[in-house]
């Protein structure tokens, strides 16, 4: 019989398991991740390596920081924001 195992932590396996077998033996994953700053996603040059890693599976993990410390994006949405509101300011 064929046995799909996963664990938090492990990689996903999958394995014979008999009558006779009382173990399977799980293999730790190793982190590898990537950050891209604000500055970073927004960097045509950056981005692309950022983006090739993990088409290539060099990278498990990739965070992306879209907005800056100021709340800023790094490039224009293809949306209009809107100016103000109709009622005017939020109520507290």
């Amino acid at each position: 019989m064929t046995v799909g195992v996963r664990a938090a932590g492990f990689n996903r396996t999958q394995v014979s398991f008999g009558p006779d077998d009382a173990t399977i033996l799980l293999e730790p994953v190793t982190p590898k991740g990537l950050y891209l700053s604000f500055y970073g996603i927004g960097s045509r040059v950056l981005r692309g390596n950022a983006l090739a890693l993990a088409d290539k599976g060099t990278v498990n993990a990739l965070v992306i920081d879209v907005k800056g410390d100021l709340g800023k994006i790094p490039t224009r949405p293809p949306w209009r924001w809107p100016t103000r509101s109709a009622r005017g300011p939020p109520r507290p």
